[in-house]
């Protein structure tokens, strides 16, 4: 669990930044360039390169995101496909009791994506 962004470094490109936003009444996933959503000097930053060693030079072929539902235009999931095959999935959520729930201000990053499709946002109304 994440409880404010994660960095996306690519080899020839700049950084991403996925990092949850939310207001009084939603909540959401906002890609950002490098400059945007600075940690606080608080924020603990943590190395995941050995973890996810086998995407580090990976070919991204794609990047899919689910939105709330309804449908609107606010992001909770983001997949990252691999030419490997490979997924990997930043979502609104944190884990409760080994399980991925939702959570509108925690990330929760997921390299498997039946895992991923395990759960969603609760519906609106």
């Amino acid at each position: 669990m994440i409880s404010r962004l994660v960095t996306l470094h690519w080899r020839t490109s700049p950084s991403t930044r996925i990092h949850w936003n939310s207001d009084a009444w939603n909540e959401g996933l906002v890609q950002g360039g490098p400059g945007e959503a600075d940690p606080s000097p608080k924020v603990t930053i943590t190395d995941v390169s050995e973890r996810w060693r086998g995407l580090i030079g990976e070919r991204l072929t794609a990047c899919t995101f689910s939105h709330s539902d309804p449908p609107s235009d606010l992001r909770w999931a983001m997949n990252l496909h691999f030419a490997s095959g490979a997924n990997l999935v930043i979502a609104l959520g944190e884990l409760l009791d080994g399980q991925p729930s939702y959570m509108p201000d925690t990330l929760l990053v997921i390299g498997s994506r039946e895992t991923a499709e395990s759960y969603s946002p609760p519906r609106r109304c």
